[in-house]
């Protein structure tokens, strides 16, 4: 039993495991290559990627939780304050080595 627990306590706090989880999940993939060049509000990504409303909410916090993403909060075109969202990723290489 302990050492089921041990894993789940590194696995809640180690940063490269969240950040691999979301990078395999389909809906982190797709909102994070529409923000990659320009900035986007929940609104215009969920057009954009055909994914529910609560879906980005969803995937968007997790991926500011591992800091994949920023936020701003700006003025949208009819004058409301909207937060729109911008990748923190470029370019993503993965490289595994199995001695």
């Amino acid at each position: 039993m302990l050492i089921k627990k041990s894993i789940l306590l590194a696995y809640k706090y180690d940063i490269s495991q969240k950040i691999l989880k979301e990078l395999a999940n389909f809906e982190s993939r797709y909102i994070l290559f529409t923000i990659i060049k320009y900035s986007k509000s929940v609104g215009d990504i969920s057009r954009e990627q055909k994914i529910p409303l609560s879906s980005v909410y969803k995937r968007l916090r997790s991926l500011k939780e591992c800091s994949l993403i920023y936020e701003k909060i700006d003025f949208a075109e009819n004058g409301h304050i909207t937060t729109y969202y911008q990748s923190k990723i470029k370019d993503v290489k993965i490289s595994i080595t199995i001695n």
